[in-house]
């Protein structure tokens, strides 16, 4: 199947953890696109409140809230950004809800105690820990770990930052960088999935220099491209 024609087919983004900061900018930017939204969450009422928010603000009924599970069986692509200590709950309960769809992983391990650490999964990364266990089947593609949720927030303003995606498949890959590329960023291809050993520790770097110069928004730009 051609990019386009999977570009197509993904009318429904579904966003676990889309009550949070990352997931909630994201969700906006895509229904402000024109792309239907189902926000997930433990809380179905949280994630009601945050969908009528998105419409509030756009003036449209572009977002929906419902409980992880059913978010996850109605996506057409199902994005994860929720806490790393929240996989060993959520990830059962939607495995077999997302068998055969493009799942992005935005998670970082942050240290707890200290955001500006991350405690590394055994395995390498988050995205082959979620990979290993969706199964070979269901794409993981991992992506927007640098963006900063403040400025998808600020829709009079161009995001700032590069997309970095990386995956072991190509084409669901180049699927999440067209829908990046949907939303304002540059997205670049970063190689394959355990290039997220290197990308998910750029964030607690991140998060030290957004403290240490007091600033929300911090993120990153390649140069020379």
């Amino acid at each position: 199947m051609e990019i386009k024609e999977v570009m197509d087919e993904i009318k429904k983004i579904a966003i676990i953890g889309g009550t949070g900061r990352e997931g909630f900018g994201l969700a906006l930017r895509w229904a402000k696109a024109g792309k239907s939204i189902l926000i997930g969450s433990r809380s179905e009422e949280k994630a009601q409140a945050a969908a009528e928010k998105i419409n509030t603000q756009l003036g449209q009924a572009l977002a929906v809230g419902a409980p992880n599970a059913l978010a996850a069986r109605e996506g057409d692509l199902v994005l994860l950004s929720i806490p790393y200590q929240g996989h060993e709950l959520i990830l059962p309960a939607i495995r077999e809800s997302v068998q055969g769809k493009i799942v992005v992983e935005v998670t970082v391990p942050l240290d707890p105690n200290d955001p500006t650490q991350v405690k590394m999964p055994e395995i390498g990364s988050v995205a082959e820990e979620t990979q290993a266990f969706l199964g070979s089947k269901t794409p993981v593609v991992g992506a927007f770990h640098t963006i900063s949720s403040a400025s998808l927030k600020k829709l009079d303003q161009k995001p700032d930052g590069d997309v970095l995606v990386f995956s072991d498949h190509s084409q669901a890959k180049e699927t999440v960088i067209q829908l990046a590329e949907l939303i304002g960023f540059r997205a670049l291809d970063c190689g394959p999935l355990r290039t997220g050993r290197t990308i998910e520790r750029l964030p607690a770097l991140l998060v030290w220099l957004n403290k240490r110069y007091q600033k929300k928004d911090i993120s990153l730009h390649f140069t020379g491209l």
